[in-house]
């Protein structure tokens, strides 16, 4: 046989064959055993699992998209909802409102309610049923078209000067247990109105003008009356309890047994009101103007009455326990019978200036002769 020929490679040393077996062993892939795959090195694995990742991560991204437009869809369709709903109330209101004009013009045209003289004329009766009933059916800002309407048809009071001495008119439309709640009277003219037994809670009626306006029992309560115009105005046994009355004109208005407790009454011009028996307890008044006004029995409770301008007020048998009278001026005042038990800052100096203290009870306790 003949003898093939190779080429002559000279021995390796010992560190150039090692060298050698390391390349070798790294650069060959070895098997997992028993699977008959080639095992994989850690940047392979990193390269797998990156391409399965982009599918998963496609369709969470697609699932949450989806969701997103859901619930965008969800929100845009329960605002349309709620759209839909305020314009269908919208319209509805204005048909109640619509509908209340047309019966009562009717009314006033073809059945002579203006000229009806008795509170039991059926006429009167059925105007009545119609304006109680819509009002509760009305929104505040649609109450007011209705009260300015009837004032100025003449039918809930006002005054007529047409026969040149001028006289109050009568209601024609009672409103007693009216709801008026929440209305916003800002500015409004309403002189001699008649609104006795009306529920105005919650009303603004700030800055309105509602002089010699008849409101003996009204619920006024938490109402904004802030600068209104009030004088000679009836409040009797109306209920003002936290109502708002700073800088409002009460001048010779009748609030005899009304309730104001925890009502503001900062700087409120009460010169001769009537307040006989009034619930003022917690009331704020400082500063308020009280001159000769009638407090008599009054609960003052704990009322603010610092700076408050009570000269000449008659306060016999009036409750001013624990009120604060820190300035007050009390010059010519009647506090005859009056409780002054823990009043709080009261001075002698403003003691003296008093008309009488016949049987007061002073802020020791004691009794004045």
């Amino acid at each position: 046989m003949a003898t093939q020929n190779k080429p002559y490679l000279p021995p390796l040393s010992s560190k150039e064959q090692e060298r050698l077996n390391r390349f070798q062993q790294n650069g060959r892939k070895r098997l997992i055993k028993g699977t008959g795959f080639a095992e994989k090195a850690l940047w392979d694995w990193l390269m797998l699992l990156g391409v399965l990742a982009i599918p998963v991560a496609v369709a969470f991204g697609t699932l949450l998209f989806s969701q997103q437009q859901t619930q965008s869809s969800q929100a845009a369709s329960e605002r349309q909802h709620q759209t839909d709903i305020q314009i269908a109330n919208e319209q509805q209101q204005e048909a109640t409102l619509q509908i209340y004009l047309d019966h009562i013009s009717d009314l006033l045209l073809n059945h002579k309610l203006l000229a009806s003289k008795h509170s039991g004329d059926e006429v009167r009766d059925v105007a009545r049923i119609w304006t109680l009933t819509t009002l509760r059916r009305l929104d505040p800002t649609r109450k007011i078209v209705v009260l300015k309407f009837l004032y100025e048809a003449g039918l809930i009071g006002g005054y007529d000067s047409t026969n040149g001495s001028g006289k109050r008119l009568d209601a024609i439309v009672a409103l007693n247990d009216a709801d008026l709640s929440g209305v916003k009277l800002g500015g409004a003219n309403l002189s001699y109105i008649i609104l006795s037994g009306a529920n105005l809670r919650d009303a603004d009626l700030s800055q309105a003008t509602l002089s010699y306006a008849d409101l003996n029992g009204a619920i006024l309560k938490d109402a904004d009356l802030n600068g209104a115009d009030l004088s000679y105005t009836v409040l009797s046994d109306a209920n003002l309890s936290g109502a708002h009355l700073s800088g409002a004109n009460l001048s010779s208005a009748d609030l005899s047994d009304a309730h104001l407790r925890d009502s503001t009454l900062i700087e409120t011009n009460l010169s001769s009101a009537d307040l006989g028996r009034v619930d003022l307890s917690d009331a704020d008044l400082s500063n308020a103007h009280l001159k000769s006004a009638l407090l008599y029995k009054a609960n003052l409770n704990g009322a603010n009455l610092s700076y408050t301008d009570l000269s000449e007020a008659n306060l016999s048998g009036a409750n001013l326990s624990s009120a604060n009278l820190g300035g007050a001026d009390l010059s010519q005042a009647d506090l005859s019978q009056a409780d002054l038990r823990g009043a709080q800052d009261l001075t002698q100096k403003q003691l003296d200036k008093a008309k009488t203290l016949t049987g007061a009870t002073m802020p020791d306790g004691s009794n004045h002769p």
